[in-house]
């Protein structure tokens, strides 16, 4: 289950999402199709609420317009296991998506590439207890915070960039 503003989406083993509008109390209608064919195990709504992103147990992951219920990437790589979580940057171009292996990936979405990869904790397919998933959590959340402030560093170095030329 994954919420933002109005917009509900659930999911699960039945390889469809369904989203509801919160508001009215209705369905906004389902997303199925080519995208997945496992039990979906992650969901995450875009700030906007303009995007879905969904994960499955094969470490699939489909980005979605909501207004037209369409799938308009499907990432994939080899050797990956269940998504266990996603996460996608404010400005809508790049998405965290954690690996119950350990892995953290980071992709870009207008071209859908895999920009970076890092090993960040421990395999949770099988957590030895709730301390070990509550850690690569926070390492995911760590992560998230890098690259916010590496973002707010680009933004700061190139208004100086700017201002320097308005001179």
């Amino acid at each position: 289950m994954a919420s933002e503003g109005n917009l509900m989406a659930v999911a699960g083993s039945e390889e469809v999402i369904k989203m509801f509008d919160l508001k009215s109390k209705i369905s906004c209608g389902e997303l199925s199709g080519t995208a997945h064919n496992s039990t979906i195990t992650a969901l995450a709504v875009a700030k906007q609420c303009n995007h879905l992103l969904s994960g499955d147990e094969k470490g699939i992951i489909g980005i979605w317009r909501v207004k037209d219920q369409e799938l308009l990437h499907k990432l994939e790589v080899k050797n990956t296991s269940k998504v266990v979580s996603l996460s996608m940057h404010d400005s809508g171009r790049m998405l965290l998506a954690l690996y119950a292996n350990g892995v953290l990936r980071l992709w870009n979405m207008l071209d859908a590439r895999c920009l970076f990869k890092k090993k960040v904790g421990m395999s949770i397919d099988k957590p030895e207890s709730e301390d070990e998933i509550e850690d690569v959590k926070d390492a995911v959340e760590e992560e998230k915070e890098d690259i916010r402030a590496s973002k707010k560093l680009e933004t700061e170095k190139s208004r100086r960039i700017y201002r320097s030329f308005d001179r």
